[in-house]
């Protein structure tokens, strides 16, 4: 009983239990455990990035700063099957189709731009009781992108003669 009442106490003092708040480091123990919180956020975003081929993906499509395409709201999407939900801006621009990660995941996680040409559509599917668009971004890293049907819709709406075609309707063209 001794021993968790011990651990209990870590969490009733917000420094820890070995400092009062009229201690000289108490405003120092604090300020590291927010340095360890950031530096956990981004040692985190670091291994999303590299889980998802993020990283990959921009190193091989970086965006130049010529084009300024109109990003929509973040929406969720799913790439190389890692969810960033509400995390990523999708813009399509004549070239292609370009993601940009949200500013609390932006480290690690360059924005890139995916020709068109580069894409493979491979049709719908429905994934946790909504009906995405599967894309394959990059044929040699196989990575995929499940964005929503309706905003992938709306995005390639206007460059319709450059969006891949479905796998099934590229065969009965």
């Amino acid at each position: 009983m001794k021993i968790i009442d011990s651990l209990l106490s870590w969490f009733n003092s917000p420094a820890g239990m070995f400092l009062e708040a009229g201690s000289p480091l108490y405003y120092p123990v604090r300020g590291m455990g927010l340095l360890l919180f950031a530096l956990a956020w981004v040692y985190a975003a670091r291994l999303r990035a590299q889980a998802s081929g993020w990283v990959e993906l921009g190193s091989r499509y970086p965006l130049h700063r010529l084009i300024e395409p109109e990003f929509s709201d973040l929406q969720t999407v799913y790439v190389g099957g890692v969810k960033y939900w509400k995390a990523v801006g999708l813009a399509a621009v004549r070239e292609g189709l370009v993601l940009r990660a949200a500013w609390l995941t932006r480290p690690f996680h360059q924005t890139f731009l995916v020709p068109w040409s580069e894409m493979e559509d491979l049709g719908t599917t429905d994934y946790n009781g909504m009906i995405y668009r599967n894309l394959l971004l990059d044929r040699a890293f196989r990575t995929r992108l499940l964005v929503e049907e309706s905003l992938y819709s709306k995005l390639a709406g206007e460059y319709a003669a450059a969006v891949p075609r479905p796998v099934s309707q590229s065969l009965k063209a």
